[in-house]
């Protein structure tokens, strides 16, 4: 089987024969190959970088993208990369750049750390004139980051690079990068930092047909995280997030992709100083005013940006702010003040969430003690199925799986780490839990021994152990349902447990099957869309009565596709025929889901509801109900469907501070209801009104 690293180059080879002669890869990432080459007329070596043929295969993407780069081809600007030539043969799009000599800035990072604040005003200035000059030619370059600035040796001269690059994506060709990040054509430098890839495409879950959001969380806008157009105000929010990051080491925001959009839109600017006390006095409003969540409010051009930071006001200087920005202040503020009243209401630290159940178990990933590469997949593969196991008995409230890993995110963990009691006691007196449990396993030839401890978070006294012992040849399941039966003992204060059943009985027959499905599952909740996808696929392909996996394959397709995607409901329809070995709720689950992709709100609002009256403290089931609410239909007044989405948003949010998307929905509500002009009021208590639009606008 050939390398297809090495068809492409040949590809590319045959079809710039005769005028440029490819010499090596220089990197990869997840839009393109970049390879430096020799100019064959001019003898002077370039950067070549091919788009990935999988996103090349659209014709009016590729026309946008040619467009566009002929455009930054003419810019000549001593602070963007020059582009030589820009072009399409033999099916591939390419460009071919001045390759620099120095590093980009992601390398000079880390490894120096914190820039010095005179270095890092210079090179944010840099990279401002360089967003003047494509701002002036129509170009907004979307993702401004580390990687796309290089350092010149020597002169530690900024320059910019990688225009317009996200525009050739489209969701049903993205493939999975071969290594994080942007490919690097700067001679002299090392190998790229791994990076997150910034290339997946991000439903806005504001609309009823998911828009999509390119480049990466950490350094985007806040209205280009809820998919909405862009100016160069947004590349300036970014090159605001850089400056940040140069001072203080880290961005603002960070945690998985759907926290940090989240945030971007939601959270207020945590202050440089928290990070990097001692800084030039006017520094610190300068980077604030970039990162308004307000276009308005920021800079409002990059020439502006540049010299509030080489040519500081005095301490005596002011700033004017028009009538215009005070009024949208005033409704912004109205509602912030809102959405920090809902935040304030969410439990803190060693709070017991809403109708929280004495029974609480958290379940933390196993430890792999002989770190045998086979088994791994048990580490995270255990919390699902010993929660799957635990979770038969109404009277346990297990954390799923998926809130795991935005748990560990918000406590900066690693999903990868091995995790000690006080950090295991940490999570869980955060979210309320009054038992925690953690474990271990050891491959022993073809047996496999399962270890689980149960710990009491108030005391952080040990309550029990349990051990298991059983072949690993076979189907591991059963071992976690025996490993359940031994910890309900320790985790349970009365024998009512009703009916317990298999894990096999709930899911399916195929081991196989099963562990594909964990492994989709762990793609998802990394939103690893396409990953995802071909996980569910082969587990529903292994055994095609797998309900549960057609229900996420389902769910998957909805994200990548939009509600209206035939795969997507050709699956959810699978899902119910084959529910009869899922759990009346998840039965209901999937009827729920399945009349919005029929485009039946009023019905999916009736199942999600019977579902949190059956249980308050099932907080998927309360975002289902608000995202009802959302896509009202005709049925209901905006104004009450809005109340009511909003309602059961802020009830999803209070079980799971974190559910970033649950927050998206409310900023998009919140923000609706307080715009200036509108027909929508926002009245105290998160109540919504209709008004009439000529009184709301009389002056008062």
């Amino acid at each position: 089987m050939t390398d297809p690293r090495n068809d492409l180059a040949a590809r590319l080879e045959r079809a710039l024969e005769g005028h440029y002669r490819l010499v090596r890869e220089l990197g990869r990432g997840g839009m393109g190959v970049v390879y430096e080459a020799v100019d064959e007329a001019l003898l002077r070596p370039v950067a070549i970088k091919v788009v990935h043929p999988e996103l090349s295969a659209n014709p009016a993407t590729v026309q946008r993208f040619l467009e566009e780069a002929r455009v930054i081809a003419r810019l000549r600007h001593p602070n963007i990369v020059r582009i030589h030539a820009v072009g399409e043969a033999d099916g591939l799009v390419y460009y071919a750049m001045e390759i620099i000599e120095g590093c980009t800035l992601r390398e000079e990072l880390v490894r120096t750390g914190p820039l010095p604040a005179d270095r890092a005003r210079r090179i944010a200035g840099d990279i401002a004139l360089a967003l003047a000059a494509a701002g002036k030619a129509g170009i907004v370059h979307r993702d401004v980051k580390p990687e796309n600035i290089l350092l010149e040796e020597g002169t530690g001269h900024a320059l910019l690079v990688d225009f317009g690059i996200a525009c050739m994506a489209a969701p049903p060709q993205v493939p999975a990068p071969t290594s994080p990040g942007t490919g690097v054509w700067v001679l002299g430098s090392g190998p790229s930092p791994a990076v997150p890839n910034t290339q997946h495409p991000i439903p806005n879950t504001q609309h009823p047909t998911p828009k999509l959001t390119m480049g990466t969380p950490a350094y985007m806008s806040p209205e280009q995280a809820a998919g909405d157009p862009v100016d160069v105000r947004s590349d300036l929010y970014s090159l605001g997030i850089v400056l940040y990051e140069m001072l203080a080491g880290r961005p603002p925001f960070l945690g998985t992709r759907r926290v940090v959009l989240s945030r971007q839109i939601v959270d207020p600017l945590p202050p440089v100083t928290a990070w990097r006390p001692g800084l030039p006095a006017d520094l610190v409003p300068t980077i604030a005013r970039a990162l308004e969540k307000i276009p308005d409010a920021r800079w409002q051009c990059p020439e502006e940006f540049r010299s509030a930071l080489l040519n500081p006001p005095s301490a005596t200087g002011s700033i004017r702010v028009s009538s215009r920005l005070r009024r949208a202040a005033v409704s912004l503020a109205v509602a912030a003040a809102a959405l920090f009243a809902l935040l304030a209401r969410t439990p803190g630290p060693g709070e017991l969430p809403p109708e929280g159940n004495r029974n609480s178990v958290l379940i933390l990933p196993f430890a792999n003690i002989r770190r045998d590469g086979e088994s791994d997949w048990l580490r995270h593969g255990s919390v699902s199925m010993l929660a799957l196991a635990l979770g038969q008995w109404r009277e346990i409230a297990v954390v799923d799986h998926d809130r795991l890993h935005d748990l560990l995110s918000r406590h900066n963990l690693p999903p990868e780490g091995v995790l000690g009691l006080s950090e295991a006691r940490r999570i869980a007196r955060d979210i309320g839990v009054r038992t925690v449990v953690l474990g271990d396993f050891t491959r022993l030839g073809d047996s496999v021994q399962l270890v689980a401890r149960a710990w009491d978070v108030e005391s952080g006294q040990r309550q029990e152990q349990a051990r298991v012992d059983g072949p690993v040849t076979g189907d591991i399941r059963v071992l976690f349902d025996d490993l359940a039966a031994r910890l309900l003992d320790l985790t349970v204060a009365t024998d009512d447990r009703g009916p317990g059943i298999s894990l096999a009985a709930r899911t399916t027959a195929s081991l196989s099957a099963y562990r594909q499905y964990l492994r989709g599952t762990e793609a998802l909740n990394q939103w690893r869309l396409n990953e995802a996808e071909l996980a569910f696929r082969e587990a529903v392909e292994t055994d095609s009565t797998f309900g549960l996996a057609y229900y996420q394959l389902a769910v998957t397709r909805g994200w990548r596709a939009g509600p209206e995607d035939p795969a997507g409901r050709e699956a959810i329809v699978r899902a119910g025929r084959f529910g009869d070995r899922l759990s009346s709720r998840e039965r209901q689950a999937v009827e729920a889901y399945r009349a919005m992709t029929d485009n039946e709100p009023a019905r999916a609002r009736d199942l999600y509801a019977r579902l949190v009256a059956a249980d308050s403290s099932d907080a998927s089931a309360w975002y289902g109900l608000g995202d009802a609410w959302f896509h009202h239909g005709s049925d209901t007044t905006p104004a009450e469907a809005m109340t009511a989405s909003l309602r059961a948003f802020e009830r999803a949010i209070a079980l799971e501070p974190r559910n970033s998307l649950a927050r998206e929905h409310v900023t998009a509500l919140l923000t609706d209801a307080a715009r200036t002009g509108g027909d929508l009021l926002l009245m105290p208590g998160n109540r919504i009104v209709g008004v009439d639009p000529a009184r709301r606008d009389s002056p008062s």
